[in-house]
This record gives structure tokens, sequence and C-alpha cells, in this order.
């Protein structure tokens, strides 16, 4: 067709293709259930290594307090001055109970 001379080009109009609402939203709440789905995976298996985590320290702790218990016993029985001087045997003599004297041979 022309008209005054110029050329008229014909539009051909393309309609988009429309997906009806309910696979818009299978799609969402599958999306959705992905996410929550990877989510909660995740934090279950997070939560079992923070929870083996945890046992090991609590051992740990554990070990630690009857460490301290044992050495805070040995010193008790340490801070007596008789049962020091008596594992020294004959190498220490007292001068004026006050001063301790070691002899090296």
């Amino acid at each position: 067709m022309k008209s005054k001379g110029k050329t008229v080009r014909k539009r051909t109009v393309l309609k988009k293709k429309r997906k009806d609402p309910m696979q818009r939203l299978l799609i969402v709440w599958l999306l959705f259930a992905g996410v929550f789905l990877s989510c909660r995976l995740l934090l279950n298996s997070y939560n079992a290594s923070l929870s083996r985590t945890n046992t090991e320290l609590v051992g740990e702790i554990s070990k630690t307090e009857e460490e301290i218990d044992q050495l805070q016993s040995e010193v008790n029985v340490l801070q007596d001055k008789t049962s020091v001087l008596g594992m020294l045997d004959n190498q220490v003599s007292d001068n004026q109970n006050n001063i301790y004297v070691i002899d090296n041979k």
C-alpha cells in the first residue's frame, strides 16, 4: 500500500504467551519449598557440628578441672614445710629455723 509516496509496512503483532496463574503459583511454591528444604538441611548439619564441638569442649573442660584439682591437692601437700624438707633428705640444713642452705655436692 502506498499513500502519498511513502510505503507503509505492515506491523505484525506477536502476542506474548502468558502463563496461567496456577502455573506461576506452582513455580513460586516450588522455589519456596526448595529454599526451605535447603535451609533446613543446612541448619540441621550446622546444629550437628555444633553439638559435636560442644561435646568435645565439655570433655576437655572436665579433664582440665580434674588436673586443676590434682594440682591444688599437690600444692596443699607441698605447703607443709616439713614434707618439703623430708623430700630433700640431707641436702638441706636449716640455720636458725628460717634459712635453708642446700649443699651442692
